[in-house]
């Protein structure tokens, strides 16, 4: 009977230190929760530099057998220069130029979501940007018989005017290449604090029920093409341009808008901080 109480303490007794490993199990995993998100977070950001690491290597590699490839084109166009000849050459050309281009989307996209741009932002007149980017889609609208107007160049905005450039491109590029006649306008309303820059055209339209999925890669914004295809990439691109538009917007941290009405044509909407005259740009960082 004495050793009754002796074997009922022995549990009690090596049930007390159990109590007491169960508490510190509890306990640890407050720190180990915070230790393992930080790992997850640099895990994260490793795999982010890594992959823009990737998208600048690939453009490298990318870019040098595209140029060579460009030079090829161009100088089998100058040595076929009449009959079936020069026409296969002119196609061979200009598949060659859909193809950097295509390359060029492609890769501006992957950098945008490993996060690769660096915003420098300052204040600039859009007169600077109109300068830039005039001497490019000025052939394009006159081999198309349509007029390119550019409006409020004395206009000052603070936002990165390479990435502010690089929109404006991809809206002037959908623009021209959806419209047959008139024209397309580039132009600005200031919107209190903020302005407007708009690219109208008068052009195919966008079907309503297009409207919010116009900005997803891969989407045409209007089942019609302006070269009269049927959607393929040669005539009407392969709808990256407005998902790359939309990404570097977002990575400004702006917002852009569409309104259309099919037939009559369509008015994309960038609003951008205004800034004054006078205040300094500042100096740009390392890259």
């Amino acid at each position: 009977m004495a050793q009754g109480p002796d074997s009922a303490a022995s549990p009690r007794r090596s049930a007390t230190p159990a109590v007491g490993r169960r508490s510190a199990r509890r306990r640890l995993p407050g720190g180990g929760e915070a230790a393992g998100a930080a790992q997850l977070a640099a895990a994260a950001e490793e795999a982010r530099r890594a992959q823009a690491f990737y998208f600048a290597a690939a453009w490298h590699d990318l870019r040098q057998p595209m140029q060579a490839l460009a030079l090829l084109a161009e100088a089998l166009q100058r040595r076929a220069r009449d009959g079936e000849d020069a026409e296969l050459a002119a196609r061979v050309a200009e598949s060659v130029t859909l193809l950097d281009g295509l390359f060029a989307q492609l890769l501006d996209l992957g950098r945008l979501e490993a996060g690769a741009l660096v915003l420098r932002p300052r204040a600039f007149q859009l007169g600077e940007l109109y300068d830039r980017v005039r001497p490019h889609f000025e052939p394009v609208a006159f081999d198309k018989g349509l007029a390119l107007r550019f409006r409020g160049a004395a206009q000052w905005v603070q936002a990165d005017p390479a990435l502010v450039e690089r929109v404006l491109r991809n809206l002037l590029a959908n623009a021209l290449r959806y419209t047959r006649d008139g024209g397309v306008l580039v132009g600005c309303r200031p919107r209190g604090t903020a302005l407007s820059l708009q690219v109208w055209d008068s052009g195919v339209g966008i079907e309503p029920e297009a409207l919010p999925r116009v900005f997803d890669a891969f989407q045409q914004p209007s089942r019609d093409v302006a070269a009269g295809g049927a959607g393929h990439c040669e005539a009407a691109g392969c709808g990256l341009g407005l998902a790359i538009v939309r990404r570097l917007v977002q990575r400004m941290g702006s917002r852009i808008e569409v309104a259309s009405r099919p037939g009559r044509g369509s008015v994309f909407s960038l609003t951008l901080p205004r800034a004054g005259a006078a205040v300094p740009a500042p100096q740009s960082g390392p890259a």
